[in-house]
């Protein structure tokens, strides 16, 4: 995955699963993010919704749609005075079918973007989907580690879906027994 140069936290994330990786030098330019690792025993709703009261523009993401719609929910009960979007897998929240101000419709990634504080997305936003013209501040990118969530290639992807931040800023959190995870040699 040409995305692995960007960063060491792929390296670390695949040798903390124990997984056997090929990795492919890319010519592209370096990654100019800076990654925070947060700590599994932390908890990253109080890092994002801390973000949002400073008044800064969050994106966050995670591989499985659990989080994004829980922690979604609370910041909307925690921040009644601000606006959210989240786009996951369930009815009235997916790309193509999205409640936006009372309607159901295809989200528009310039259109709908513009004068969030938070905007978080399960892998059910796909590679290809760029969000270009609104910068954010922050991206929170959280992982599970587990066979039943989106692998660590997808969530690689999944961090480049917002392009802009403007603090090229990543907090970015892994939790799970990945060492008890099956590996394609014990398969």
């Amino acid at each position: 995955d040409a995305d692995m140069e960007k960063s060491d936290h792929v390296d670390w994330f695949l040798n903390t699963c124990e997984r056997r990786y090929t990795k492919i030098r890319s010519t592209v330019k370096w990654d100019d993010r800076h990654y925070l690792r947060v700590s599994s025993q932390d908890n990253f709703y109080d890092r994002i919704s801390e973000l949002i009261r400073k008044g800064l523009k969050v994106v966050i993401m995670s591989n499985t749609k659990t989080e994004i719609k829980k922690w979604h929910a609370r910041l909307e009960e925690d921040f009644p005075d601000k606006k959210g979007l989240a786009i996951y897998n369930e009815k009235d929240h997916t790309y193509k079918n999205l409640l936006i101000n009372g309607e159901i419709r295809a989200f528009d990634p310039d259109r709908d973007t513009k004068d969030l504080n938070w905007f978080a997305y399960s892998p059910s936003i796909a590679p290809g989907i760029s969000i270009d013209q609104v910068p954010f501040d922050v991206l929170c990118a959280h992982a599970s580690c587990s066979e039943y969530t989106a692998g660590v290639r997808y969530w690689n992807q999944m961090l480049y879906r917002v392009r802009k931040l403007s603090k090229k800023l990543v907090l970015y959190q892994i939790q799970g027994a990945c060492s008890q995870l099956p590996t394609a040699i014990d398969q």
